[in-house]
């Protein structure tokens, strides 16, 4: 018979734990990407994971990279992948997967250092290593940042927990390196500094100026890198998705996303890719106004809890210094909370669950049902993790389960309609998107894709036509709508409407090449060659390594009489792995 109780206290069961959360995360290895949202952009139609070179590492280590977050270190893992593997999703997953057990082991190690209570880091490493919270970390792809920066910043804390202890600087500096490399995987790491003080506090039982100096450093980057964030989330327009408030419904808001995450902790139910902003900005529902009471009397409760003082606010305040930016105290994106900002958070929790739930059993004489209760929480999390993996499996299966969680909200529709389109079910996308619009008529977005499907399933192209109107009256510049009604129009045979609308979408994206590929095509089409090999030119100026601008260029400059160039052009497209080009070059280029 096992002897649970030296099972609890045996350290090789965190070895056990590792091999149970690999077990719970086994259906993500049978998961895609996620085309329609993120993994798409940051991963399979990445420009900078496709070359490993000192300049491509320069380029992914730059601040103008025209994207939402900073997060070098998880571009270049992903590059490494890239290298060995191409775009094949599994060894994207599994080093995702890595990580989070290299996670549960730092969980484990962490605890036991500060509780000094093997069975405490025990139960805090198995709530963390099968929560059903955490899976969105953990299966989604462009999450890699999450599961490295929790890593990196865990080891910080655990080095430093070592130098609060024994004040080795050595200690200390291995973890500020930490610490710039959590930085350098999410900028969510910016909260180290102040866990750090919370960890002067725990171990020494106050802060010391000494430990406040050593701090500068550390709040500096972490100054840096917030406001670098806040800036390259402006630019690309992240903070003007969210919905305006008033200023008093603010605390409402964050009240709300405080318990959002207590309750999902003890209660992970009706989990979602997408917790949306209330649609009614002026009548909040009930559970907003609710939210302040709820988090003040559980304030009160823990404050009545005379037991275990010191852990109890240790890990209530590390709950909130980890969960605090990503309340939305300044608003970003059109999500109040997310399921992957728990990751590092609910290890506050954990440490006063854990704690209180050994002091009590243990203290009361009550051990006989440690067992019972541990056993049958981890095969409860452990099911929920497993389907919950599953949810993952590509765009269609995920934004139907958001579907179901928000039926009456258009962009869950809208996003199902892109991920069907992306599998090529443009019927099916078509409804999506029908919904999407009945829902909410103002959807510019869902009447341009629409207008796509449209084109996709029969060619109605007037149809479509009618929908990129629309889609450029609710918004007007919007680039996706007057390039595909320039695609619409060239087919029939408007050529001066397509080349108004392509030179449009250029005035108001300079940088969206596909206008000026396509002004080519319908440049050579008529014979105007100059132009199209100018329009192709400007292609490439942006995307050197494009094959098809390479094959269709030297089209043009054959036909200009310039054969020797054209000949270079298709001897660079068949290099770059274009195998039309080798055709032409053995016919027109011996």
């Amino acid at each position: 018979m096992i002897n649970f109780s030296r099972l609890l206290r045996s350290q090789s069961t965190i070895y056990v734990l590792m091999l149970l959360a690999f077990a719970a995360h086994i259906p993500a290895f049978n998961n895609s990407f996620q085309l329609s949202w993120d993994d798409g952009k940051f991963v399979v139609d990445n420009e900078f994971i496709r070359e490993l070179s000192f300049s491509s590492v320069k380029k992914m280590f730059s601040l103008s990279l025209g994207i939402d977050y900073y997060h070098p270190f998880t571009t270049l893992a992903h590059a490494v992948v890239y290298k060995f593997w191409g775009l094949d999703p599994l060894p994207y997953h599994l080093l995702n997967v890595f990580f989070h057990l290299m996670n549960i082991w730092m969980v484990y190690k962490l605890v036991h250092y500060l509780a000094n209570l093997t069975e405490v880091a025990i139960l805090a490493a198995m709530i963390f290593a099968l929560h059903p919270m955490h899976v969105e970390s953990v299966a989604w792809v462009i999450e890699l940042k999450d599961v490295m920066y929790a890593f990196f910043y865990l080891s910080s804390l655990l080095m430093y927990a070592k130098y609060a202890r024994v004040g080795k600087l050595t200690y200390l500096f291995y973890c500020a390196i930490l610490f710039v490399c959590s930085c350098l995987s999410k900028p969510a790491a910016v909260s180290l500094p102040v866990a750090l003080l919370l960890l002067d506090y725990f171990i020494k039982g106050r802060i010391f100026f000494k430990d406040l100096l050593y701090k500068v450093p550390f709040f500096a980057l972490s100054l840096f890198i917030a406001l670098t964030t806040l800036k390259m989330q402006a630019n690309v327009g992240a903070l003007d998705m969210t919905p305006e408030f008033n200023s008093w419904q603010k605390p409402l808001l964050v009240s709300y996303s405080v318990m959002f995450y207590i309750l999902k902790y003890f209660l992970p139910l009706n989990l979602s890719a997408l917790h949306l902003y209330p649609s009614d900005q002026q009548a909040l529902p009930l559970m907003f106004y609710l939210a302040p009471l709820g988090l003040i009397a559980l304030i009160v409760i823990l404050w009545k809890v005379k037991p275990l003082r010191k852990e109890i606010l240790f890990g209530a305040a590390f709950f909130i210094v980890t969960t605090a930016l990503m309340l939305q105290i300044v608003p970003a994106g059109m999500a109040i909370v997310s399921e992957r900002y728990s990751y590092v958070s609910y290890i506050g929790i954990s440490f006063i669950v854990s704690s209180l739930f050994f002091y009590y059993f243990n203290d009361h004489k009550r051990t006989g049902y440690i067992p019972v209760v541990i056993s049958l929480l981890t095969v409860v999390l452990f099911a929920s993790t497993w389907q919950r993996c599953k949810v993952w499996k590509d765009g269609v299966s995920l934004f139907t389960d958001v579907v179901a969680k928000n039926p009456k909200r258009d962009y869950p529709h809208y996003a199902l309609g892109v991920a069907k389109g992306i599998k090529g079910d443009h019927n099916g996308a078509l409804l999506s998107y029908n919904e999407a619009i009945a829902i909410n008529p103002s959807n510019a977005e869902a009447y341009s894709n629409r207008g796509n499907a449209k084109m996709k399933i029969g060619g109605d192209v007037g149809s479509a036509i009618l929908d990129y109107n629309k889609a450029l009256e609710l918004r007007p510049g919007y680039v996706n709508a007057s390039f595909n009604r320039g695609l619409a129009r060239e087919i029939l045979k408007d050529v001066q409407g397509a080349e108004e609308d392509f030179y449009t979408t250029l005035k108001y994206d300079p940088g969206y090449t596909k206008a000026y590929f396509a002004l080519g095509n319908m440049y050579g089409a008529m014979g105007k060659d100059s132009s199209a090999m100018v329009s192709f030119s400007r292609v490439l100026q942006a995307e050197p390594s494009s094959q098809e601008a390479y094959l269709k260029r030297g089209f043009s400059l054959y036909n200009l009489g310039q054969a020797q160039q054209a000949c270079n052009d298709w001897e660079k497209a068949r290099s770059l792995g274009n195998a039309e080009a080798a055709e032409y070059l053995s016919r027109y280029c011996k």
